[in-house]
């Protein structure tokens, strides 16, 4: 994998929670998510308890395929400097929400690839940022993830469980709705760090589970809030863990740690070894899924740009909003999916020759009509109806207005491989150009046709047919190629390897050099005499590549070679006379 270091999708600037669009729509539209399933591992929590330190054990994982490699934490010298960016110290490091640039490309034992995404957050509820930010940022965190890593130092405290209660009072509204309209997150993992043995919890999953099972039970007395909030981490996450990871040795809390092996204390590589097998083993990686579906890197891109609306400003949204936002970026991006679904199946009917008609473009409509809307009613139900219905209506819309499309481009692609084929003919017409050569005219004279055909078109219209016209020609292309090979054969060119013989206008050019014009007479070359390798008969008094303008400049080129080739020869000759006079 290429070092492309961190990507920022979204930061807080001048306090407030900004996304970086760009960014968002670029790295979730890379070739490596394409019909591939996605677990996104995001770690979040209080500053400085090593999110970002932790990450790198994550890459090191990755890249050296540890599920293959059991040596894969490497040796005493190894730094953790080789992924994400930490340091040591008092001053936060990480800024927003950023991932690795590139996924991590995994192979299960099925055969099937996942894409990998690592995530890093600033630190939560520090002195820089508001509640209601830090709280946006946790929020957007476990939204995006399939796995989320809570980073807590020592013990869960109240704080730590009052943390976390805008995402269970999202989850106590969205599991309010009907089982088949539930939002539910996926996997919360409580990393608890620098666990201490004489708290009586072994390391690990077993210690983490027994601590949690103990923290999470309901006490009489307690406040009413928490141990509602205790019930719903439940009832919100599909899985809930915890891991006790010890304390990384005195070392790591020098101000010129580097994260050398052998500066920390052996639990701790251990501890590290057992957790990033545990949850980024290739078999054990959890999907990110939107309800019963694995959720597509669009459906994810949809979700986060959506929420961005809702989370400018200063308060948080009410969390009615946001699971309004987030019905709404489901069902777009299942529109998306439906629409793309219809057009890929109508874009046949404009492919090269088979230009079919209005009767065949509505047999077409009909059944991918069909099929899209189909594809779309088995959408997993989410939020209220209002978008649903709204994305249903303008799927149909979409659909008809493409079926309109269609058929009026159908109609003036007969004028544009009509007067695409006359053009070419009257260019092509006894001449021969090189493949290249040939290839550029193609794309310039359809380039023309189009903006030609193109100027009283509307703008969707226009850029439906620009997109088309490559498909539309793709066979008149073909024909006129077959036409430029037919007419190379009644020029006779003959291309002999081993021997050549260059006549230009009746003379032969004898000077004991090669002449190499193979860009100007389209892969020729002009022997003086000498037998070279490759030769081929040109005379300049033919219409070579039919214009008239290659041929006088290779006549040029010629003549140049000639007249300085004489000058050397009279120099010579002057040369042998003075020699013969000593």
């Amino acid at each position: 994998m290429s070092d492309v270091g961190c990507i920022s999708l979204a930061d807080v600037i001048d306090g407030q929670l900004r996304f970086n669009h760009d960014n968002l729509a670029t790295f979730f539209d890379l070739e490596m998510f394409k019909d591939k399933p996605i677990c996104i591992v995001s770690i979040a929590g209080a500053m400085k308890t090593g999110k970002s330190f932790m990450l790198t054990y994550f890459q090191r994982y990755l890249n050296s395929r540890g599920w293959e490699n059991q040596s894969w934490i490497d040796d005493d010298q190894k730094f953790a400097t080789d992924g994400f960016h930490w340091r040591c110290g008092i001053e936060p490091d990480t800024q927003g929400i950023n991932v690795w640039g590139t996924p991590y490309l995994v192979k299960r034992s099925d055969g099937k690839e996942v894409a990998v995404v690592l995530m890093d957050t600033q630190g939560l509820f520090d002195l820089y940022t508001t509640k209601e930010d830090n709280v946006k940022l946790f929020t957007l965190s476990v939204l995006a993830s399939s796995i989320q890593i809570l980073n807590i130092k020592d013990l869960i405290l109240k704080t730590d469980l009052e943390n976390l209660h805008f995402c269970v009072e999202f989850a106590k509204i969205a599991s309010s709705k009907k089982s088949t309209e539930r939002i539910q997150l996926q996997s919360l993992l409580l990393l608890i760090r620098d666990w201490k043995p004489a708290n009586s919890k072994p390391y690990g999953f077993s210690g983490g589970k027994s601590y949690l099972d103990g923290v999470l039970a309901e006490k009489k007395g307690k406040a009413k809030e928490l141990n509602e909030v205790r019930n719903f981490l439940h009832e919100t996450f599909k899985d809930l863990q915890c891991f006790l990871m010890p304390n990384p040795g005195p070392k790591a809390i020098k101000s010129n740690f580097d994260g050398r092996n052998d500066e920390l204390d052996g639990d701790f590589l251990d501890e590290v070894k057992i957790f990033c097998e545990s949850i980024l083993h290739p078999d054990k990686l959890v999907i990110k899924m939107s309800g019963n579906e694995q959720m597509s890197a669009r459906k994810l891109a949809y979700t986060l740009a959506a929420c961005d609306e809702i989370f400018l400003g200063g308060k948080l949204p009410l969390v009615e909003t946001l699971v309004e936002t987030l019905a709404k970026a489901h069902y777009e991006s299942a529109f998306q999916d439906c629409i793309d679904l219809y057009k890929g199946k109508m874009k046949v009917l404009l492919d090269g020759s088979r230009i079919s008609t209005t009767d065949q473009v509505e047999k077409v409509h009909e059944e991918a009509f069909k099929e899209a809307i189909e594809k779309y009613k088995l959408v997993e139900k989410v939020g209220s109806e209002k978008y649903r219905k709204h994305f249903e209506k303008y799927l149909k819309e979409q659909c008809n207005s493409w079926k309109d499309e269609t058929i009026l481009i159908k109609k003036i692609s007969n004028k544009l491989v009509t007067d695409y084929k006359k053009k070419m003919r009257e260019i092509l017409r006894d001449s021969c150009f090189s493949p290249k050569y040939l290839e550029n005219l193609h794309h310039d004279v359809a380039d023309q046709l189009v903006k030609d055909i193109s100027v009283e078109l509307q703008n969707n219209t226009k850029i439906h047919f620009k997109n088309c016209s490559v498909a539309i020609l793709h066979d008149a292309f073909i024909e006129m190629k077959k036409i430029n090979k037919e007419n190379g054969k009644n020029w006779k060119i003959k291309i002999a390897t081993g021997a050549g013989v260059a006549a230009c206008a009746g003379t032969a050019v004898a000077a004991g050099v090669a002449l190499g014009t193979g860009a100007a007479i389209v892969g020729a070359v002009v022997v003086a005499g000498a037998a070279v390798g490759v030769g081929c008969t040109v005379g300049l008094g033919a219409a070579i590549a039919g214009n008239i303008a290659i041929v006088q400049r290779v006549g040029g080129v010629v003549m140049s070679i000639l007249q300085r080739h004489r000058r050397n020869q009279r120099s010579n000759q002057v040369k042998e006379r003075k020699t013969m006079t000593q």
